[in-house]
């Protein structure tokens, strides 16, 4: 049940970080909306130290995925970020 715990902390921080990504970068009209904020809960025996690290490292790879993402919509002409 910990290991699960952690695994599904961890997809759920990667998700919603994803969910952050807004493509509307280049665009003239509305300007993004703000990040929301985001709370996880874990029932259980898990840690807080670990549940903190596996909530990071969903972080990191959502941050990642979603900066590759901004990458693929920056014109050639504007180089790179």
């Amino acid at each position: 049940p910990g290991q699960a715990a952690l695994d599904v902390s961890q997809a759920v921080a990667e998700g919603l970080t994803l969910s952050e990504f807004s493509g509307a970068t280049y665009k003239t009209a509305d300007p993004p909306p703000p990040v929301p904020v985001w709370t996880i809960v874990v029932e259980g025996t898990v840690g807080v130290a670990a549940v903190r690290e596996r909530v990071a490292r969903g972080r990191i790879l959502g941050d990642c995925s979603n900066r590759a993402r901004a990458l693929a919509n920056v014109e050639y002409s504007r180089g790179v970020m």
